[in-house]
């Protein structure tokens, strides 16, 4: 008799760096960081987490630059990197990097960790937090609370907004990838979203 021996969920991620910088007045993701590009010090934070496979989503006139960048990158030798091109919206980008993950290997049971490219500081505590809190729910979300006085704009005025309970939100975001591909494929053509919570709860 053959044993099937069940499928033991593993980790991946995603990182998304195929925006143009356009506030930031310079390609951020290559302005250097301790002696590296920018995306580099990201790379590294993410696969803090026991990542398996990490897709790096950029664009297409970026892959060679970022191509060196990964092999200049301190990874550990577990994790397999594979290169994908990101387009017009994050939402885009991510579905390009959740189909790359599928095409090498990944499974709808495996988590995935979907992370902002100019965002280096993860720390190591907020990573085992989040793969903590995994089994509470479909996604994971990190949030700070809003420090700031907020003000909502009108015409000709402003009004105070009372930031009470008001959270940013953060990545990486944690979840399955099969979720995450069923709320893509239920939205909308042409919808865009800020984040995978965002995807998800419209769904």
């Amino acid at each position: 008799m053959k044993v099937v021996r069940a499928h033991r969920p593993c980790l991946a991620a995603v990182v998304v760096a195929a925006g143009s910088s356009t506030r930031f007045g310079q390609d951020k993701l290559f302005s250097s960081v301790a002696g590296k590009p920018l995306i580099c010090a990201t790379l590294e934070a993410v696969c803090q987490a026991p990542v398996g496979r990490l897709v790096l989503v950029c664009r297409l006139q970026d892959r060679a630059r970022m191509q060196e960048c990964v092999s200049r990158a301190a990874l550990p030798r577990r994790v397999h990197v594979f290169l994908a091109s990101g387009s017009g919206t994050r939402s885009e980008s991510v579905l390009s990097g959740l189909k790359a993950l599928a095409d090498n290997g990944a499974s709808d049971q495996d988590w995935v960790l979907v992370h902002d490219g100019a965002r280096p500081l993860v720390s190591r505590s907020l990573l085992k937090r989040l793969l903590t809190a995994r089994e509470t729910g479909h996604i994971v979300v990190p949030v700070i609370p809003v420090a700031d006085s907020l003000r909502r704009t009108l015409v000709g005025r402003t009004e105070v907004l009372e930031r009470s309970g008001v959270v940013a939100v953060q990545t990486p975001q944690l979840c399955q990838v099969g979720t995450l591909r069923s709320a893509y494929s239920s939205c909308a053509d042409g919808a865009s979203f800020g984040d995978e919570a965002a995807l998800i709860e419209s769904t």
